[in-house]
């Protein structure tokens, strides 16, 4: 009796020390992350374009460090479909697809700098942004300048986070992602001229934050 005592006290002592590494046991490149620097007046810059200027480490590191965790949980987008823009008239179009296997998980848009032909505040510069269900779309517009106008355009970067399918559930409920639908298409940005700052959808705590295990590489690196 005392033995089987001392068998069950070392299996709950051995199962207490075990669980907590298996349940925080995250994969590298558990985060898929894509950049794209868009400009209305000038031709879109997306990964290839700015991995020209910097090497995948830095991207990687900076990332990594805004989202509060260790460089291996990222994977930037390399694979990814170069983000062109498609110009229709007064409309600019960009799309940055998910890549596959992951599911989106948050976005973030900075404006650098937008600059309206017109002063009439129907005919601002106009930006707008939503998260679909297989890529983030980004739209401005930009309107011809009329005579004795100056110059249309608006520039800012985006950023799309994914996370591998099997962990999106796990990080919605800790708010590290959003808790868009699959299938909902969200916008989170529409805004003219001088209020076109910024805008977040998901992302309200830091992975980092969420799971202090992530600030740690993953076994084996």
């Amino acid at each position: 009796m005392f033995k089987k005592r001392v068998q069950l006290i070392s299996l709950t002592i051995l199962a207490s020390v075990v669980l907590p590494f298996n349940v925080y046991a995250y994969p590298p490149d558990l985060f898929a992350v894509n950049e794209l620097h868009f400009d209305s007046y000038r031709k879109a810059c997306g990964l290839d374009c700015i991995l020209a200027q910097r090497s995948v480490q830095d991207v990687a590191a900076s990332i990594a460090a805004g989202m509060g965790m260790n460089p291996a949980y990222v994977k930037v987008g390399l694979k990814m479909a170069f983000p062109q823009s498609r110009i229709e008239g007064e409309d600019t179009y960009y799309e940055v697809n998910y890549p596959p296997g992951y599911r989106y998980c948050s976005a973030s848009i900075n404006i650098i700098s937008i600059m309206s032909a017109s002063a009439d505040p129907g005919r601002g510069t106009m930006v707008a942004a939503s998260a679909q269900p297989t890529l983030l779309s980004i739209y401005t517009w930009t309107g011809t300048p009329h005579a004795g106008e100056g110059q249309s355009s608006a520039e800012g970067w985006a950023k799309v986070t994914s996370i591998r399918r099997e962990y999106y559930e796990e990080f919605k409920n800790k708010g590290v992602c959003s808790s868009k639908a699959e299938t909902e298409s969200r916008e989170f940005m529409r805004c003219r001229g001088h209020d076109c700052r910024e805008a977040h959808e998901g992302g309200n705590v830091v992975a980092g934050n969420a799971v202090p295990a992530l600030k740690n590489p993953p076994d084996g690196f």
